[in-house]
Order: C-alpha cells, then sequence, then structure tokens
C-alpha cells in the first residue's frame, strides 16, 4: 500500500515509477551496499524519475489479459 501511495503522489508531481518485486533476490548483496541492519529486510525497489517517452524500451508492450478473465465484480 505504501508503494502504490508513494508511486501516486510521484505521479501528480509529474515523476514516473517502476515498482521493482525483483530486488527480492539481490537482498543480500543491496542490504550489505547500503549498509542496512541485519534487522531490516529488502523485498522490493522503486524506480523513481522523470519519462522518456522516446526511449524504444518504451515501446514495448505485454500481452494482458482483460479485466473479465481473472475478476469479477458484483453489485447488489
Amino acid at each position: 500500500m505504501f508503494m502504490l501511495a508513494l508511486a501516486l503522489a510521484a505521479e501528480e508531481a509529474g515523476l514516473a515509477t517502476c515498482v521493482q518485486e525483483a530486488w527480492t533476490r539481490q537482498a543480500k548483496t543491496v542490504s550489505a551496499f547500503l549498509e542496512l541492519p541485519d534487522s531490516d529486510q529488502l523485498y522490493c525497489g522503486m524506480a523513481l524519475g522523470y519519462a522518456d517517452p522516446d526511449a524504444k524500451v518504451n515501446e514495448l508492450r505485454s500481452a494482458r489479459a482483460e479485466v473479465n478473465e481473472f475478476a469479477r465484480f458484483l453489485t447488489q
């Protein structure tokens, strides 16, 4: 929830974000680099900055399921 709130606040401020759970695999290495205490556990990270809409990488579009394929909305 915190990451979502931060991403939304960044978007409002004109910044782009990319939440990255993949940091979990490098948690020990990154934690050592950041000199985090053993009581802290790195789980995810977030890239934060200004988007470059003209960058080639931003043309990538992955296949996505339609919302009705994985969710059902019930009304009263």
